[in-house]
């Protein structure tokens, strides 16, 4: 009898290791399927390979990092967003998982929040030179200098060679903040090791121009022009050196040339049109500051643009309802096809109960981008809404397709199968939406009512 029950044991045991083993292996392999169907190309595959590896490792920050670059490199950045922040909400434990988050970030344009997950691990030795380089110039895009030089500073310990690329981006930052003698240094050591360093020479062009010494500015953009003939910040710098200098037809031949190669960039116009009045060509001076004007409107529309939907943003996330919705209908007066706008809008007409506005949004996001999740989501709620079940679960399917990692929508798409009286479709929703959020009570209630009700009697 003991012999049977110690076999019965062993037998028990060994059932039960190769059981966790096989499961192991098999959500290992979901993601190894994910990672090859995304080098194949076939995203669509990959990101179901994703999603079945998040419902069976709901604290595994890896599938929503693949998602997301799965869905840059397909070029639907709005839906790659919502990967990260699934990403966030787990939070890296991994120098490596913030990297590659903090890069991701910064493809869908996010370099505040992108240097908000990299900055803890800044010290972590796992953290490669990569990273910090990284981190760097996150910083120096938000105007953060001093931590842009910390981070730069640390990558230099780590980095061991690589001095040249190291100090241009020192030079950079340091011109940046106005820190001239640094950037002289940084920019003269580059210069001294590699004659051939176009923005070395360029680097040290504006730091002399900035120190009043405007005959060696023009000795060093010239030579930066020689490197880089074509470059028109180079140009750039050469007209302004040449028109400090009182040479003023020479500043024109070469603004001419920076305009040339760059017709969008509203400074080269500004420069142009003042070397033509010191010429007294009237004319060309009004034409090149009327473009000027032109340019400068269209780049500040852009930052008030920008501020607006900050605005709108913010008020939104402080509960201030009304508020931020007259924020976002003035930026649909300026700019009727901004997609965030349309979005936000949307999801407050909700929030109020309003669903004839908030489908004249959605209408409107459809027309702009057809292929993001959350729009269809967005839609596939309004009709769920209306009671319209068909509509509801065409757009809800269409949503999943785009993006199955979606618990919110999986739990939608549960409540139409169900309405419509397919039970089986509507509990593996159900449970989908419990093993990608296991925190959401609400929907492991569902899951267990339904799932109640289906056990055999």
């Amino acid at each position: 009898m003991r012999l049977k029950l110690v076999a019965a044991t062993l037998s028990f045991l060994l059932f039960t290791g190769m059981h966790a083993y096989h499961l192991q292996k098999t959500t290992q392999d979901q993601l190894a399927a994910g990672k090859d169907f995304t080098r194949a190309g076939d995203f669509e595959q990959a990101l179901i390979a994703f999603d079945r590896f998040k419902q069976n490792n709901p604290g595994d920050i890896r599938p929503y990092l693949l998602s997301g670059l799965v869905l840059i490199d397909a070029g639907r950045l709005r839906d790659a967003e919502g990967e990260f922040h699934g990403a966030i909400v787990i939070g890296p434990q991994t120098a490596d998982h913030a990297l590659t988050l903090a890069r991701g970030l910064e493809k869908v344009d996010r370099p505040v929040i992108a240097s908000t997950v990299l900055s803890p691990f800044e010290n972590d030795p796992e953290l490669d030179s990569k990273g910090l380089w990284l981190l760097a110039t996150l910083y120096q895009r938000q105007r953060r200098f001093d931590e842009a030089l910390q981070a730069l500073k640390l990558y230099e310990r780590r980095a061991r060679a690589d001095g040249e690329r190291i100090n241009l981006l020192r030079g950079q930052i340091q011109l940046e903040a106005g820190q001239l003698e640094g950037a002289m240094a940084s920019f003269e050591y580059v210069a001294q090791r590699n004659s051939m360093s176009a923005p070395a020479f360029d680097g040290l062009s504006q730091v002399c121009r900035l120190g009043n010494n405007p005959e060696a500015a023009e000795r060093m953009s010239r030579r930066a022009v020689e490197l880089e003939p074509r470059n028109p910040q180079y140009l750039q710098n050469l007209g302004i050196a040449l028109k400090v200098l009182g040479r003023n037809e020479e500043a024109v031949s070469a603004l001419e040339r920076a305009a040339k190669s760059d017709p969008e960039t509203a400074r080269f116009y500004f420069d142009l049109g003042d070397a033509y009045r010191k010429v007294g060509k009237m004319a060309e001076a009004q034409k090149a500051m009327a473009r000027y004007q032109e340019l400068l409107a269209d780049q500040l529309g852009e930052q008030e643009l920008a501020q607006e939907l900050t605005e709108g943003q913010e008020l939104l996330e402080a509960g201030e309802i009304e508020p931020a919705a007259k924020v976002f209908q003035q930026v649909l007066q300026n700019n009727e096809r901004n997609w965030i706008a349309h979005n936000r809008l949307a999801k407050i007409y909700f929030r109020l109960g309003q669903l004839r506005p908030a489908y004249d949004h959605l209408n409107r996001l459809l027309e702009l981008d057809p292929e993001c999740s959350e729009t269809h989501f967005l839609t596939a709620f309004y009709w769920y809404a209306r009671k319209d079940l068909g509509r509801s679960k065409s757009h809800a399917e269409q949503a999943k397709r785009l993006r199955p990692g979606n618990p919110d929508l999986r739990n939608l798409l549960g409540n139409v199968y169900l309405a419509q009286g397919n039970r089986s479709q509507a509990l593996e929703e159900f449970a989908a939406a419990t093993k990608l959020d296991p925190e959401r009570r609400e929907f492991r209630i569902i899951y267990e009512s339904i799932a109640g009700d289906t056990q055999p009697q």
